[in-house]
């Protein structure tokens, strides 16, 4: 099988939109192809930072994993990892299983963390009414718009998240400790937690709290090229103005409120997941407006086709969601290079 590439959009490099080149393609068809030529996959991949492989008809787990593997990728279960989901088949997730009024605001996965993914693979089963979209940010780029000093400061404390994760799911918190670990064997949670890094203190109530330090930039294993990587924004308690910029007035407004309770109680416990410097120390909310303005002007974004397949750099690339209208349904797997 013949490809042909070419931009999605005219001034990014991301994602490049690759279509059988007679017209008519397949899902096996594609993984044929993936598996015959993994250099030049992993080359366009480099190089773009995501590709969206549309007329394939990727739109079932089977189809996904099949891509997955035939192309040489590993899979990484995602112990650890915050958002809520849960596993469909084999190594193939929902993308998200939070509620649709709900944005997600641009990450790169699991960058909280020490063990993330080297890329992710997306399959849309089914678009949604309206919105939805994932949305796209180069990381190498969001670096360049954030000035100097901020860059330094925050290369030289690194990131503390602390996390307070209930035993059961909360109206703040939709994952519980059991879910996340995928156990309930507070002794497996440890184990995992110290082979991370990360300091685990059980709490009274029953739910865990969980401190670890990430850097903020990292080099591309491969272009060594330096990236803004991590998660500072998205659970800074200044996350209301995520969510007055996409239009969500009336959730920015309830947010803001949650903020100002949390800075005159600060022992109240209303902010379960946040961020601060490496060394405990505050991030202001200027520098925080500063860096998702930067996002912001990196996003790119693109309406869903069933049986659209969309593979990204996780480095090089953030991603998030849209709110949408109607059903939607977004498969993920997350996937390592071969040691």
């Amino acid at each position: 099988m013949q490809i042909e590439c070419k931009p999605l959009f005219e001034d990014t490099r991301f994602p490049q939109l690759i279509t059988p080149k007679s017209g008519q393609g397949d899902s096996a068809a594609l993984a044929d192809w993936a598996g015959a030529e993994p250099a030049q996959l992993r080359a366009l991949l480099l190089e773009h930072g995501a590709l969206l492989f549309r007329g394939f008809g990727i739109h079932n787990p089977d189809a996904l994993e099949a891509f997955n593997v035939a192309a040489g990728f590993g899979h990484l279960p995602y112990v650890r990892g915050v958002s809520p989901r849960h596993l469909v088949k084999g190594h193939v997730y929902t993308a998200t299983d939070l509620k649709n009024i709900y944005p997600i605001p641009l990450h790169n996965e699991m960058s909280y963390t020490r063990t993330f993914p080297d890329a992710i693979s997306f399959a849309c089963s089914e678009p949604p009414k309206s919105g939805g979209e994932t949305p796209l940010a180069d990381m190498s780029l969001v670096l360049e718009r954030i000035p100097e000093a901020i860059r330094s400061e925050f290369k030289d404390k690194q990131i503390l998240y602390v996390q307070d994760v209930p035993e059961k799911v909360t109206r703040l918190v939709p994952k519980s400790w059991p879910q996340m670990f995928d156990t309930t064997d507070r002794a497996v949670v440890d184990a995992a937690c110290e082979k991370q890094g990360i300091e685990a203190t059980w709490k009274a109530d029953g739910g865990v709290r969980l401190k670890s330090v990430c850097p903020a930039i990292v080099n591309h294993p491969k272009t060594k090229r330096p990236l803004w990587f991590n998660q500072a924004h998205v659970y800074h308690p200044s996350f209301a103005e995520e969510l007055w910029r996409i239009g969500l007035r009336g959730m920015a407004i309830g947010a803001a409120a949650l903020e100002f309770a949390a800075r005159r109680f600060p022992d109240a416990g209303l902010y379960p997941h946040r961020t601060c410097f490496g060394d405990g120390s505050t991030i202001c909310r200027r520098t925080m407006h500063i860096i998702r303005d930067a996002i912001w002007q990196e996003t790119r974004q693109f309406s869903w086709q069933r049986g659209d397949m969309l593979l990204i750099d996780n480095l090089q690339l953030a991603h998030g969601r849209t709110p949408f209208r109607g059903r939607r349904s977004v498969l993920a797997s997350l996937l390592v290079e071969p040691n």
